[in-house]
């Protein structure tokens, strides 16, 4: 990797990050639980949306399916839903 592609990827999850924390701002009313739930649910899409832009997506279903098939990753999965608000 090239020193100029290292320093544009190393701003651009910095910015990324920041973008996540002012995030919170818009779920004022939500408790910390809550927003912590939401901004893993926006990192999830965002990295959906990474995948599909460099076409890995076929890769990542594949790796995502092997991983639902240990037992109790599936448990975690549906409970961290439960932080998510029923709004």
């Amino acid at each position: 990797m090239s020193a100029r592609k290292g320093i544009t990827l190393s701003l651009l999850s910095s910015v990324l990050f920041s973008v996540l924390c002012y995030h919170s701002v818009f779920l004022y009313p939500l408790n910390g639980w809550q927003i912590a739930g939401w901004r893993a649910v926006t990192t999830a899409l965002l990295l959906i949306l990474a995948l599909a832009f460099r076409k890995k997506m076929k890769s990542f279903w594949r790796y995502f399916c092997q991983w639902l098939k240990v037992p109790g990753c599936s448990l975690q999965c549906v409970s961290a839903l439960r932080f998510l608000p029923c709004r």
